[in-house]
């Protein structure tokens, strides 16, 4: 079964470190971090848990990045488990599916614009709001809380998140941080799987001018947030 709505929370979380900076999406050079999750609820009088892992790598400010993550959810007396990678290098989006052995390729032209718009204001324009000032492995983060979740932020960098949303409690927490170090080219290798080409004829013939705005992208994020509120 897959997770889709721990997903959803993950990409809000992805859309926020994008608009972190105008022009680059962390503000560090690199990074390499590593996570813990778990969650636990009921979907539909159905009982749900699951536990994983992942692992953040970043070079040239986040230009280029990978998350790769397992993950093992268990309801209804089964467990599944999936592992998956994501890539980003510059314009470009790289779906890994491990159990397929598949990549999809997305050409993300938002990925090129800039805004003058910083991620904390995308933050509070869908109503959160800094709360506090707490450390994560001696790093000082920003507390940020909304749309039914907390986050913790380094220098743009996710260092922990709780949600509740949908009758899931979702926990994700670094459990060891390396910031502005030396990362090999090869660490951002993709597995020789084939690549297919997804979403490429609905973004690469639309003039940069009709791509979403800032703050077309912030009110799709409050209707997220409205549903999750729910």
């Amino acid at each position: 079964m897959k997770t889709v709505y721990l997903r959803i929370i993950l990409g809000l979380i992805l859309c926020s470190n994008f608009l972190w900076a105008s022009s680059k999406r962390y503000e560090v050079q690199s990074a390499i971090v590593h996570y813990t999750s778990s969650s636990q609820g009921e979907v539909f009088g159905m009982k749900t848990t699951s536990t994983g892992k992942s692992i953040l790598t970043l070079k040239e400010w986040g230009a280029v990045e990978t998350m790769e993550e397992t993950l093992s959810q268990s309801s209804m007396g089964q467990t599944d488990t999936t592992h998956t990678l994501t890539k980003i290098d510059h314009d470009s989006v790289y779906l890994v599916d491990f159990d397929d052995k598949t990549i999809t390729k997305v050409s993300n032209p938002m990925m090129k614009k800039e805004t003058a718009q910083s991620g904390k204001e995308m933050l509070e324009s869908i109503g959160a709001k800094k709360i506090a000032q707490e450390e994560i492995l001696g790093y000082p983060c920003e507390v940020w809380e909304g749309m039914g979740s907390k986050m913790w932020f380094y220098k743009g960098i996710m260092l922990k998140s709780e949600a509740l949303s949908m009758g899931i409690n979702y926990t994700m927490i670094a459990t060891d941080i390396q910031i502005n170090i030396s990362i090999e080219d090869e660490q951002f290798d993709l597995p020789n799987f084939p690549i297919q080409e997804g979403m490429k004829s609905q973004h690469d013939d639309i003039p940069q001018e009709q791509m979403p705005s800032a703050q077309e992208l912030q009110k799709m994020m409050q209707n997220l947030g409205d549903m999750f509120s729910k």
